[in-house]
């Protein structure tokens, strides 16, 4: 296939589905027909909203659209830096660790001079910031999140522009933000987390959606802490409560006074961290949810380690 709409087009056809069936509110029959013509586009939730009618999955759309199995081998360099990354320790060699590294981004290198892809240019973007951090660990220098090295300011700024030209962001908006909310100044990332939750009622009704519009908010309510913005991160743990008010959930509910405790284990208080840690650990072990509880037996356990190194932020980031 060419381009989504063909691929669209021909799954649509395939499935004898008219075009007024899958027209609503916001995505009329005349705009569903140019997508498919290649004559307009449509954001990313949209799209899931459509392949969701249709009854087809994002990763069979995915081979669709790419025969060549581009997708696919997307997703494999991406997991494969991934698994490089989570595998650094305090007692890596970090000469011998950057050199892998510089392997795997050059792949992406390679494949981005043959293949045209946003998703990848926005993931080397990453990738080129985490090595920079690497660079910096390795010439003993300290490394903090709080003030960001302008040269890598400059790198991620690409990132920055799209996430301000998009008007309406789908999933991949909010993955995005997800990975790169450290790069950003307080004020900006503020500025992305309030967007993220004007469009919170239109992901709830995609698969998974909900669950990343939260783990959203808690990424970027723990680079505020990183960054010392005590303020904006307290705005954003209001956020989450206020959202959870019109939706319940359980699971993130009992977050909240563990990310509470965050705030204040970055201020410096130990004892009211510790005590809204046990808190949440305790609300787990109430619910039967013993591997949460463990996780954040654990989490609470290496957060002193997390904070005096903060490449274990970004590897927690860039996984999500």
């Amino acid at each position: 296939m060419k381009n989504y709409g063909e691929a669209f087009r021909y799954l649509r056809k395939n499935k004898g589905v008219k075009l007024k069936e899958l027209a609503e509110e916001g995505l009329s029959v005349s705009l569903i027909a140019q997508f498919e013509k290649g004559q307009s586009k449509i954001s990313y939730d949209r799209l899931l909203k459509l392949l969701h009618k249709l009854n087809v999955s994002h990763d069979e759309f995915g081979l669709l659209v790419n025969p060549g199995q581009y997708w696919l081998k997307e997703q494999e360099m991406m997991s494969k830096f991934y698994q490089l990354m989570n595998s650094y320790q305090i007692d890596t060699v970090i000469d011998d660790f950057l050199l892998k590294l510089l392997v795997e981004q050059r792949k992406i290198e390679d494949y981005l001079a043959k293949q045209v892809s946003l998703k990848m240019s926005h993931f080397l973007i990453f990738v080129k910031i985490y090595v920079l951090f690497i660079k910096l660990k390795q010439t003993g220098k300290p490394m903090s999140l709080e003030v960001i090295p302008e040269d890598i300011g400059v790198i991620g700024l690409p990132v920055q522009q799209y996430l301000f030209d998009v008007e309406i962001w789908g999933l991949y908006e909010l993955e995005l933000l997800n990975r790169m909310s450290f790069i950003f100044t307080p004020p900006i990332l503020w500025r992305f987390v309030q967007q993220s939750v004007k469009r919170l009622e239109s992901y709830r009704c995609l698969p998974a959606a909900e669950e990343l519009v939260f783990q959203t908010l808690f990424t970027c309510l723990t680079v505020f802490c990183a960054k010392n913005a005590f303020e904006y991160a307290f705005k954003t743990l209001l956020m989450v409560e206020e959202q959870l008010v019109f939706q319940e959930n359980l699971r993130f509910a009992a977050m909240l006074p563990f990310y509470r405790g965050w705030i204040y284990f970055f201020m410096g208080d130990q004892s009211k961290a510790n005590s809204l840690f046990l808190e949440t650990i305790q609300i787990y072990e109430q619910l039967g949810l013993e591997k949460e509880r463990d996780k954040y037996k654990e989490l609470s356990g290496n957060l002193k380690k997390v904070k005096e190194n903060q490449l274990f932020l970004i590897q927690i980031f860039g996984s999500v």
